[in-house]
This record gives C-alpha cells, sequence and structure tokens, in this order.
C-alpha cells in the first residue's frame, strides 16, 4: 500500500516542486517591461532594457544644478544598441516640456548644450551630438527629449537627434550623420542628491 500511495502521489509531488520553481523564478523577474525603442535613418530599432537601464536623477544643489541621465542598454554587450543621454538643466524636469540640445546653459561661466547624446550602434560604432551650433558654425548636431509620465515604477518619454560619426576627424559640418526618430523609452528611476 505505502509502494502505491508514493506511486500516486510522487508525480504530484514532482509537478509541485516544478510550479515551485517557477514561480520562484518569476518572482525574480517580477518587473515592469522597460524598454527603448526609436529609428535611425527610417529603420526602426526595438529594445528590452536589461538590468543596466535606468534614468538618475541628480540635483546637485551646492551649484544649483540638476543632471539627468538615461542609460538605454539591453542584452550583454553594454557597447552596442546603447544610447546614453545627458541632460543639465536649472531647473525642475517638467512633464510634456521638450528640451533641445541647443538651447544653451551656463555653468560655472561656460555655456555649454543642455544635451549630450551617445548611441553605440549594432556594431559598436560611436555617434553623437555635443556641439552647440552657435559655437561651432555649421555643425549639423541636434536633440531633444521630453518626459510623458513619471510613476514609482519609471518614466516615459520620447526623444530624437541627429547625430555625427565620433570617429572622423573631419570638420564637424562635413561628418557622416544619421537621423535618429521616433525615440520612446520606459526606465526605472534613480534619485540621488549631492
Amino acid at each position: 500500500m505505502k509502494s502505491t500511495l508514493m506511486k500516486n502521489y510522487l508525480p504530484l509531488l514532482f509537478l509541485g516542486i516544478i510550479l515551485l520553481f517557477n514561480s520562484a523564478c518569476d518572482r525574480e523577474d517580477d518587473r515592469p517591461d522597460y524598454f527603448y525603442s526609436f529609428s535611425v535613418d527610417g529603420v526602426e530599432k526595438n529594445h528590452r532594457a536589461n538590468r543596466d537601464a535606468n534614468i538618475v536623477f541628480i540635483d546637485d544643489s551646492q551649484n544649483n544644478i540638476r543632471l539627468t541621465t538615461w542609460t538605454m542598454v539591453t542584452g550583454n554587450n553594454t557597447e552596442r544598441n546603447a544610447i546614453v543621454i545627458a541632460l543639465r538643466t536649472i531647473e525642475r524636469l517638467e512633464l510634456g516640456f521638450t528640451y533641445q540640445m541647443q538651447v544653451p546653459i551656463v555653468v560655472n561661466s561656460v555655456t555649454s548644450p543642455s544635451i549630450a547624446f551617445f548611441y553605440l550602434d549594432e556594431n559598436g560604432k560611436a555617434w553623437g551630438a555635443l556641439n552647440l551650433e552657435s559655437l561651432n558654425p555649421g555643425t549639423p548636431e541636434n536633440a531633444s527629449i521630453r518626459l510623458v509620465d513619471f510613476s514609482a515604477e519609471g518614466t516615459t518619454g520620447v526623444f530624437d537627434g541627429v547625430l555625427v560619426d565620433m570617429e572622423d576627424d573631419r570638420p564637424l559640418n562635413q561628418r557622416r550623420t544619421i537621423q535618429i526618430t521616433n525615440g520612446r523609452f520606459f526606465l526605472p528611476n534613480f534619485v540621488e542628491n549631492i
């Protein structure tokens, strides 16, 4: 009888252990579906954000400046299909307001673009936008970013940019460019006060 009882319950016990294991694994990955997507010269790119992807909000009260960085990475190789955008502002970020790279910010008497935008393509080639046109006449570089929604789980927003080949030594107005359009993201938030 003991043997028959074991034969009947052993499959159920085994199934129970598998279900318990699967539910434990699911809990470990229990997080929102963070992502980023964009088009490069009209070619759509969609990525699931890995655990290194985030938005960091830094309030530097000593210098009266706010720095926000968006790190968008996917997979195991963070040197491909990656975007990093940095925004410097004096005011607090506003939902629905479009921040423009070519609207300068003055930090410690230095005029700089308010946005720096870097992109590593699927081959690891570096593209960027980080020069003010007013200080570099003829540069095609530009970028913008807008926050759409902010919650405890993360922030959504949109972005775009005209980026130049960062490995080209020619003058900025002669470098090859790419255009990033239809950029969207949903990423986790991290806040730091210094």
